[in-house]
Parts: structure tokens; C-alpha cells; sequence
């Protein structure tokens, strides 16, 4: 940063120098050929020289600008200082010396000094300046001039020395001392501004200013993330958030809910807060809109939801299948009892079928009592590859719907091993699978794809159906909600059962009219162990 400022420093010097000594010099070379003797002086042919030596010392600059930095930078500014105050002192040498209308050229190239490297390089320059002058004094006072002027020649002489050299010497202490403090108060303000960025970037929320006329001036990084989208500024803020239109500080809500939508098409719950920007407490300017993402906090609450009801369910359905299964054991046997008494085969028969009829109740009862309090998985090594190879296989040869054509792609990484129960998490991928194939029309597409991350397994099966609309999305993992004629609602919830049981996590992701995928996340073993 102080790089680039010299540099823009030095440019600026650059261009000033050549406009004073074309405008001076200039001057001085028309007013010469202005005289009687058409011819120059040898004085004025010098100044010419120093004319075009200062434009082509100039060019020099310039391209050497461009090749240095760091300490050679600073170097090239003192260097171009002290080469300012030999062209000084020869123009003043050439113009009258003490009398030289161009003594103030010495001062300029103190003030330049201190605007460039501040206090300490306008002392630099001030002392072979002051240094000159005392010399040009001493030469000056032994010239030769009229004895009975020379008292009042050397006093006025001397005055003129001492005063140049004391506006120099106070030209280089208060442009140097205003110049530091400027440099200073600089350097905090940077420091604040600094302090005030990181601030605002580090924010998790996103913060979004705008201005009276809804013109967006501030987007910190927080905002990007949530939103999905580059910095808007200077865009309407109302293209994002219609809310904002007609507010007054008279009249707002601080805080609400909104359901944002990104570029990609993904939804997010965010809770919007508001407040008015003042100026001296008095002048509205603007307004400061501050936003959390509050999808995943949401979906945690529906998540306990959900577990709270299965519990419920689940007591419900163990006193259930307690109070039902001691009649149908009382029926069982009293049946048994009877089909020893019978005589005709058309009562056996039907005895036959009251016992299976009781048997296949019970087996129901059994596996409705198994969803409503699982056991604990059993955790062994677990080949994620090859039991979804295995399922995929399996389910390839079934004898299904004849007028389906179907395709099932995998598109595996790396061999994936984690800890886990095999017959619980084959019963996981099966119901999926078996859902996407029923969710699909003529032509099925199911996409497995397999993937880790940070110690995680991440299970991803894409169907090409006709996907999940937003309400039945909300519904589609609640116990007993099914939208199939011959469903139980249980398949859903019982796949979401048994990830959680393995501390595992299963997300859709579903545009209607687009198809579906289920993604399930489970831990590797070391997270397994963990938990």
C-alpha cells in the first residue's frame, strides 16, 4: 500500500515538474528572444539544455518507474530530489543568483521532499539546499561593487541569504511534521477500515446495506454463502427480498421469516432482521439487513418431530400387538382344538385357513412391533461396494413389470468399508431402490453413486421419475403417510429409523417433473466408534 502511494507520488512529481519548467523556463526563453538581439545569450542557450534535459531525464523517470520497487523505489525518489536541487541551483546560478527571481525553486523541492518521504527526507533536501545558499552568499558578498554601497550590499545580502534559508529550513519542519501526521492518521484510518472489513466478512450472518432508494451498497461474504450468488451492489435489493418495498422508519417489521430461493433452485428458510441506518442520530440514510440460514435448524426440528411421533407410535403399536397377540393365541388354540373334532374335509379345510390367516396376522404383528422398537444394529466391517453390487444384481433378475425398460448405473470411487448391520442397511438400500423403480414410467434410470468425504459415506440413488411435489415432500417421511393404493406408509420412515440408528443422515433432494435422489450419509468407523 505505501508502495503504491509513492509510486502515484512520484507520477504526480513527474508531471509537475515538467509543467514548472516549461512554464518558467519557457517564460524566460520568450522574454529573451523578446529583446533587441534576435541572438541568445549563452545563459539562455544553457536554460534551453536544462529544458530539454528535464524532459528527457523525465522520460528516464518514467521508465524506470515502472521496473523498481521496494528500497530501490525510495532510493529513486531521493535520487530524483537531489537531481530537482542541482537543476534548482544551476537555474538560480544562471539567473541572477541571490537576485534570481527563481530562489523559491529550493523551498519547492523541500515542500516535494516532504510530500514524498515526509519529516526525515525534507531534511535531507533542506540541508545541501540551506548548504547552497550559504555558499552562493559567501561567492555573492566577493564580487566586486560600488564601495560606498558595499555595507548596505553585503547587509541586505546577508538578510536575503538568512531569509531564504530559514523558510526553507521551516518549510521542511512543517510540511515534514503535517505531511507524518497525515501519513498517520492515514495508516489508522486504514487500520479501522481494515478492522471494520474483517469484522463484517468473519460475521456468519449475512448482512446486506442499502441505501433510501433500495440501492445495495454493502454484501459481506456470509451473504454470498447464503444466498448463492456473487456481490449485487449497487442492484435493487427488493430483486431478492420484496418485503423491503415501502419501508419507513415510522413503520417496519425488525424481524421475520422468508423462504428464499437460490439460482440452482434450492430453498432456504432465512430469518431477516432489520434496522434503519442514522446519522447523528437524526438523518435516515439507509437501511442494515442482517440474515441467518435457518433451513438446517428447521429440518432438525421436523427431524425431532418425526422421532418424537415414531416413539409415540411405537409405544402404541407394542401395547397394540400385546393386547392383540393374547387373543390370537387364544384363537390359535382353540381352532387346533376344534380341527381335532372335525369330521368333514370342508371344515378342516377351513380350520386350515383360520391357522394360516392367524399365522400371517401374527407374523404382521411381529414386524410391526420390530418398527416400532427396533433392535440395536450390530456392527461388523461392512463392504459398502459389494452389497449395493449384490443389491443391484439381485434386483436386475427380479421378474418385473414386463412393459419397463430399465437401466441401473453405478458410479462407485474408491472400495468404501464402514461399520455397520448388514441386514438393516440392505433392507435401507433395497426399499429405495424399490421406490425409485415404482416412482419411474416406462423408461427407469436408477443411479448409485457411492462417494467419501471428510469420513463420511455418502449413498446417492437418482431416479429419472416424475419427482416429489413441495407437499407431499413435507409429508413423505411421516409414519402411515403413503400415496401408493396398497402402501403402509412405513417404508420411508423405517429407512430413516435405521440410518439415525447408525448415526447416519438421509436427505432428498427432489424437483417435480426432474426425478428424485435419496442421499444417505453414513460414518466410517472411526465416526462409528465415536458415537
Amino acid at each position: 500500500m505505501e508502495q503504491l502511494e509513492l509510486t502515484l507520488k512520484l507520477e504526480r512529481l513527474m508531471f509537475f515538474r515538467v509543467m514548472m519548467i516549461t512554464i518558467l523556463l519557457g517564460a524566460n526563453l520568450v522574454f529573451g528572444f523578446a529583446g533587441d538581439d534576435p541572438i541568445l545569450a549563452p545563459e539562455q542557450v544553457v536554460l534551453m539544455w536544462l529544458i530539454v534535459g528535464t524532459y528527457g531525464l523525465t522520460i528516464i523517470y518514467a521508465l524506470l518507474l515502472k521496473k523498481l520497487e521496494g528500497r530501490l523505489e525510495r532510493l529513486f525518489a531521493i535520487a530524483q530530489l537531489l537531481i530537482d536541487l542541482t537543476t534548482s541551483a544551476a537555474i538560480i546560478s544562471l539567473t541572477g543568483w541571490m537576485d534570481s527571481p527563481f530562489l523559491f525553486l529550493l523551498s519547492l523541492t523541500t515542500l516535494n521532499a516532504a510530500i514524498l518521504l515526509y519529516l526525515r527526507g525534507a531534511l535531507y533536501i533542506a540541508t545541501p539546499a540551506i548548504a547552497f545558499l550559504a555558499v552562493l552568499s559567501y561567492f555573492e558578498s566577493m564580487r566586486p561593487g560600488d564601495p560606498a554601497l558595499e555595507d548596505l550590499r553585503l547587509r541586505g545580502l546577508f538578510i536575503a541569504g538568512f531569509t531564504n534559508m530559514i523558510a526553507i529550513f521551516l518549510v521542511a519542519i512543517l510540511a515534514g511534521y503535517l505531511s507524518d501526521r497525515l501519513r498517520y492518521a492515514r495508516e489508522d484510518l486504514e487500520a479501522v477500515v481494515a478492522l471494520h472489513e474483517h469484522v463484517i466478512a468473519s460475521i456468519s450472518s449475512g448482512m446486506i446495506g442499502f441505501s433510501l432508494d433500495y440501492r445495495i451498497l454493502l454484501f459481506n461474504p456470509s451473504a454470498s454463502k447464503i444466498m448463492g450468488i456473487s456481490p449485487p451492489i449497487n442492484l435493487d435489493v427488493r430483486q431478492f427480498f420484496q418485503e423491503v418495498d415501502g419501508i419507513s422508519v415510522e413503520a417496519y417489521t425488525p424481524q421475520w421469516e422468508v423462504e428464499f430461493t437460490r439460482p440452482n433452485g434450492a430453498r432456504r428458510i432465512l430469518s431477516l432482521s432489520l434496522s434503519p441506518i442514522m446519522r447523528d442520530l437524526q438523518i435516515h440514510t439507509g437501511w442494515t439487513l442482517i440474515f441467518q440460514d435457518l433451513t438446517q435448524i428447521r429440518q432438525m426440528e421436523k427431524e425431532m418431530w418425526r422421532r418424537e411421533q415414531l416413539a409415540a407410535v411405537g409405544e402404541m403399536a407394542t401395547g397394540l400387538a400385546h393386547e392383540l397377540g393374547n387373543p390370537l393365541a387364544s384363537i390359535s388354540g382353540s381352532v387346533q382344538m376344534l380341527k381335532t373334532r372335525v369330521n368333514g374335509a370342508m371344515e378342516e379345510r377351513l380350520m386350515g385357513i383360520i391357522l394360516r390367516e392367524i399365522k400371517r396376522l401374527d407374523k404382521l404383528l411381529d414386524n410391526f412391533r420390530r418398527f416400532a422398537k427396533p433392535s440395536a444394529p450390530e456392527l461388523k466391517p461392512v463392504n459398502l461396494n459389494r452389497m449395493i453390487e449384490n443389491i443391484l444384481e439381485i434386483f436386475q433378475y427380479l421378474d418385473r413389470d414386463q412393459s419397463k425398460e430399465m437401466m441401473l448405473i453405478k458410479e462407485f470411487d474408491d472400495e468404501i468399508q464402514i461399520e455397520g448391520d448388514a441386514s438393516k442397511l440392505k433392507q435401507v438400500f433395497w426399499n429405495l431402490l424399490t421406490n425409485a423403480y415404482e416412482a419411474c414410467g416406462p423408461k427407469v434410470e436408477i443411479t448409485f453413486r457411492l462417494s467419501e468425504s471428510d469420513g463420511w459415506a455418502r449413498v446417492e440413488i437418482s431416479d429419472n421419475g416424475e419427482g416429489i411435489s413441495e407437499e407431499i415432500s413435507k409429508q413423505i417421511l411421516n409414519p402411515f403417510f403413503t400415496t401408493k393404493d396398497k402402501g403402509t406408509g412405513l417404508g420411508l420412515p423405517l429407512v430413516m429409523r435405521i440410518v439415525h440408528d447408525h448415526n447416519g443422515t438421509l436427505d432428498i433432494e427432489s424437483t417435480q417433473g426432474q426425478g428424485s435422489t435419496f442421499i444417505v450419509t453414513l460414518p466410517r468407523a472411526r465416526r462409528v466408534e465415536a458415537a
